[in-house]
C-alpha cells in the first residue's frame, strides 16, 4: 500500500480540495471506493477514518468559506484526551484518540496551526465557479486563484472580454 508522505500543509489542501466542481457539479472525492483509497494513501485504514475526515473537512470548509464557527465536531472531539507525561525534558502532552480519529485530528491540528501562524493565507479560490482552496505562500499575500493555468487565466480572460464589450 502506498501511503501519503507529503507535508501536513499538503494534507490540509488535499483534504479541502476533495470537493471539486466538475462541469458545474460538485463532486465528493472522499466518497465510495475513491475516498477509501485516498484515506488509505493518507495513512488511514477504514470507514471510520473516512467518516471522521469528511466531518472535519466539511466543518473546516464551512469555517474558511463562510466564517461561521457553529460546526458540530463533538462526535469526533469528545473522544480525544490529552495526557501529560513527565520526562527528563519536562512535561509533555500526548494525544489519546481512537485510531479512526487520528487522521482527521492531524488535519484539524494542522489547519489550526496554519490559520494561527499564517492568518488569511488559507482561502477559497476567487473563481466563483471553482470550489478549490489555496494556501498563499507569496510575500504579498495576493494570490487569488488555486491555479493560474486554469482559474487565473480563465478569470483574466473573462475580465478582458467584459472590458472589451463595455468599450463597444
Amino acid at each position: 500500500m502506498e501511503t501519503w508522505d507529503g507535508t501536513p500543509e499538503e494534507l490540509v489542501l488535499e483534504v479541502l480540495n476533495t470537493t471539486p466542481t466538475v462541469d458545474g457539479t460538485q463532486r465528493d472525492l472522499l466518497s465510495g471506493e475513491e475516498g477509501a483509497a485516498l484515506v488509505r494513501r493518507w495513512g488511514g485504514t477504514g470507514e471510520g477514518d473516512r467518516r471522521n475526515l469528511v466531518a472535519a473537512r466539511d466543518a473546516v470548509q464551512q469555517i474558511v468559506t463562510t466564517g461561521r464557527t457553529d460546526v458540530d465536531l463533538h462526535a469526533l472531539l469528545d473522544e480525544v484526551v490529552q495526557r501529560p507525561r513527565l520526562g527528563t525534558d519536562g512535561l509533555t502532552w500526548r494525544l489519546d484518540a481512537p485510531p479512526a480519529a487520528v487522521l482527521a485530528l492531524e488535519f484539524l491540528a494542522t489547519w489550526t496551526r496554519l490559520t494561527t501562524e499564517h492568518p488569511g493565507r488559507l482561502r477559497r479560490c476567487a473563481n466563483d465557479e471553482c470550489s478549490r482552496y489555496l494556501l498563499d505562500r507569496s510575500n504579498a499575500n495576493a494570490r487569488q486563484w488555486c491555479s493560474m493555468s486554469s482559474c487565473g487565466n480563465r478569470m483574466k480572460a473573462r475580465r478582458h472580454h467584459r472590458r472589451s464589450a463595455a468599450r463597444g
